[in-house]
């Protein structure tokens, strides 16, 4: 039987391990691991600690969940492993439906961690504008004290000084903004006053700098490297609005607080739209009904049922290059304005029609055109106050980036540049207002539950778009050899079920407020500062400690049968949601214990 101390001589003569300075390994052993269970690790000798940290933020339902385990041992035998160039399997499409409804994004492209998942999204970014015409849009904008990742790309992107000064000299020079982390704010003045603050600074650089500038990439909600910083959902809101005014990417990197960590199913759907949701939300509202046939009664009162009649059956008989238009015009936000399709106007039909601009987008293949029953249709829409803008099919197809431009211009260009929102009817919403959506969302961590390497980037149609086409360099030639592996993919797909079957979201609120009851009197210690909360993750700074202060304190909550890593001076949980109540009690004991021994 290997004891903990044969195993950890043996890890220092073999292993080198990650993120450590091999030689403190002497003075402080790493904690030698003979199985899991649920919300416990349990040592060689049947020692049990709490993992209160979730094994790197990567484990949501517990170790070895006898659901997730018989998702990936069904999975072996089938197939264990094909390539993804070339072949496809069952779990890999599963999964990729099933995100894209989750995040409202879609084809989705598979890593194999969080690193190489905003390795993905970079180049994916500079790829497209590169495909659009643009290649001087290649610089990345990320926040002060952010993470990404390490891989060089990622470490870019990263803002810890930590990780990136050494490799300085082999990464690419990106620009960092101020951090809407909450702690930073001015004496009396509120979190979201704080965050709109930061995100003017946001805004000067992309008014100056957009021509040249792919992406913003941001961590929503949670900068976790950074000490938990926590930020108010405004500053979200208002870098999706710069990102369309300035026409930049907004990455959302959701690696560590997706999947029900901050609260929601992933941290960007606590910031809301201000203006109407162009993005994703089509121009049809429940059964298929025309949401502006309402809102246009005013301007075009009469319209008959055999009108409306047939313009949805136009719907059913689109051309290539209608279709894609829908698409694009679908996804993209274009500064908050949403169109409709071949919406009835009688006497005609126009393809696309977006109601608080004024503007008209008709298609014609050249088979097909008119030039006089075209003029006579422009001139009439002139007299309706509406403008008329006309692309030829293969324009569409082959030019999407330009016509895209065009129609980005003639929106700003017209005499509604700020559309009053529509209401929730005209919306096709309940109650809460539509959530913002980034044009690439990065996950990882709990995508699997802990149990295997997946990442995956999604993103828009726009982008998908962009790099279809004959010409292979014009693809995303981007691979590694376990791109979307099965056994993984079933792994997250049994996450997914567990989310939906057991109303996760749901019971993880009431948990936390349980948790955080608990955690009263850790907030009130006097050596507690900025204790904070958001969902499924707590922290807090400790002030008048020493040098060495993580080291101590994790050693000492050992001692106290919980597995837990300060950041520098913020002790943080995050557990699995398994976690029972008495088990937060055992946490919130331990914690208190620590703080208040005098060496720590």
């Amino acid at each position: 039987m290997t004891t903990d101390h044969d195993l950890i001589r043996r890890t220092r003569a073999a292993v080198w391990h990650p993120c450590t300075q091999m030689k403190t390994l002497e003075a402080t052993p790493p904690l030698a691991i003979a199985r899991g269970e649920g919300a416990w690790l349990i040592d060689p000798g049947g020692r049990r600690y709490l993992d209160a940290i979730s094994s790197w933020w990567v484990n949501l339902f517990g170790h070895c969940n006898p659901r997730i385990n018989a998702a990936i041992v069904d999975q072996l035998g089938r197939i264990e492993h094909v390539m993804l160039a070339g072949a496809t399997h069952a779990p890999v499409v599963e999964l990729s439906e099933r995100l894209a409804a989750l995040t409202g994004l879609g084809h989705a492209f598979y890593g194999s961690d969080g690193a190489s998942a905003t390795e993905i999204a970079l180049k994916m970014s500079a790829h497209y504008w590169r495909n659009a015409g643009q290649p001087e849009k290649n610089a990345f904008v990320s926040l002060q004290n952010g993470y990404h990742g390490e891989t060089v790309g990622a470490l870019s992107v990263t803002d810890i000084p930590l990780f990136k000064d050494t490799y300085a000299p082999l990464l690419r020079h990106s620009v960092q903004v101020p951090t809407p982390d909450a702690r930073r704010a001015e004496p009396g003045e509120s979190a979201e006053a704080w965050a709109l603050r930061c995100a003017e600074a946001l805004e000067a650089h992309l008014a100056e700098h957009a021509a040249t500038t792919a992406a913003f990439i941001v961590e929503p909600l949670v900068q976790g490297a950074a000490g938990m910083a926590m930020y108010h959902p405004a500053y979200l809101t208002r870098a999706r609005e710069l990102c369309d005014q300035y026409r930049v990417h907004l990455i959302a990197d959701e690696i560590a607080v997706g999947f029900g960590r901050t609260g929601t199913m992933f941290a960007f759907e606590q910031a809301s739209l201000p203006s109407p949701p162009g993005r994703g939300a089509g121009g049809e509202g429940a059964g298929g009904k025309s949401a502006a046939v309402g809102q246009d009664a005013q301007r075009f009162p009469d319209i008959p049922p055999e009108a409306i009649e047939f313009a949805r059956k136009l719907r059913h008989e689109q051309t290539d290059a209608e279709s894609l238009m829908w698409y694009l015009l679908r996804d993209r936000r274009l500064g908050g304005h949403k169109f409709r399709r071949q919406h009835p106007m009688p006497p005609y039909t126009l393809d696309f029609y977006c109601h608080e601009a004024g503007l008209v987008i008709e298609l014609d293949g050249g088979q097909h055109a008119e030039p006089a029953r075209d003029a006579r249709r422009d001139a009439w829409l002139g007299q309706q106050g509406l403008r008329v803008v006309r692309f030829w099919n293969n324009q569409v197809l082959q030019e999407t980036e330009a016509v895209l431009s065009e129609v980005w211009t003639a929106l700003h260009a017209g005499a509604y540049p700020h559309p009053q929102p529509l209401s929730q009817r005209e919306r096709g919403e309940g109650p809460r207002q539509a959530a913002i959506r980034p044009d690439f969302i990065c996950l990882s961590k709990g995508l699997t539950g802990g149990y295997l390497p997946l990442s995956a980037v999604l993103t828009t149609d726009a982008v998908y778009a962009a790099f279809y086409g004959d010409a292979t360099a014009r693809g995303f030639l981007h691979s590694h050899s376990y791109t979307g592996n099965p056994l993984a993919c079933r792994a997250a797909l049994a996450v997914l079920d567990i989310f939906e079957s057991d109303r996760v979201i749901d019971a993880n609120r009431v948990k936390a407020q349980a948790f955080t009851d608990l955690l009263a009197d850790v907030a009130a210690h006097p050596r507690v500062r900025h204790f904070r909360h958001r969902g499924m993750i707590w922290a807090f700074d400790v002030a008048q400690t020493r040098p060495g202060f993580a080291a101590r304190f994790h050693r000492a909550a050992l001692d106290h049968g919980v597995f837990i890593r300060p950041v520098g001076q913020t002790v943080y949980v995050m557990p699995p949601y398994v976690t029972a109540i008495e088990d937060m009690h055992l946490l919130a004991e331990a914690l208190r214990a620590c703080l208040d021994h005098p060496d720590i």
